[in-house]
């Protein structure tokens, strides 16, 4: 899934509704769980991270963290 060619542009780091969608549906770790392949990623960001945008009103999450999150996986932090 080319999801620049499908959306027509190149997004920064917080993709727009449609890129989210795309991502729920084809993120590579989704579906290389679904291929009863394991993946895990190693998260950028400190549960603090995630405690706050929780918080923003509107909830702002860069790609990289949905994908991991479309896959089903589990966070690790240190």
């Amino acid at each position: 899934m080319n999801a620049q060619k499908q959306i027509g542009l190149h997004l920064p780091a917080f993709p727009n509704n449609e890129l989210k969608m795309l991502i729920e549906k084809y993120s590579l770790m989704k579906m290389l769980r679904q291929g009863g392949i394991k993946s895990t990623s190693a998260n950028l960001y400190s549960q603090e991270f995630f405690t706050k945008r929780k918080h923003h009103r509107r909830n702002l999450f860069p790609a990289s963290t949905l994908t991991i999150k479309a896959s089903g996986s589990r966070f690790r932090f240190r």
